[in-house]
């Protein structure tokens, strides 16, 4: 199962996210988030191991934003958790992370609610 491998637990959350690869930027939502990343729902077309620039907006309304690696790409369909996904890419923080803090609060406050817990 795809969840041993995984070093974070999920956590259910949709937040507002600017992702842009290249010239193309889109502003799209996460699916989930953990402490080193997040699973963004788009039908961007990439492959693994490309390096991407990510911004979301908390419900505070802060922003954290830097660099992430697309370690997951997910076409539309059953994921091998056996879970219907939309399409998407899993990705990873990369170097430094503006806001780095407020992020891991924000999960933090995350993990209070087992029913938020994926996976």
């Amino acid at each position: 199962m795809v969840t041993e491998n995984r070093r974070d637990l999920r956590y259910r959350a949709q937040l507002v996210t600017t992702l842009t690869l290249g010239h193309d930027t889109r502003e799209i939502v996460t699916d989930d988030v953990s402490f080193r990343g997040a699973y963004l729902r788009t039908d961007l077309v990439t492959g693994p191991r490309k390096l991407v620039r990510v911004s979301f907006l908390l419900p505070d309304h802060h922003e954290v934003s830097g660099h992430a690696m697309v370690v997951h790409v997910q076409q539309p369909g059953e994921d091998a958790d056996g879970v219907m996904r939309q399409a998407g890419i899993g990705i990873e923080f990369f170097g430094e992370i503006r806001g780095r803090a407020r992020w891991d609060a924000f999960i933090q406050e995350l993990t209070k609610d087992p029913a938020l817990r994926t996976g």
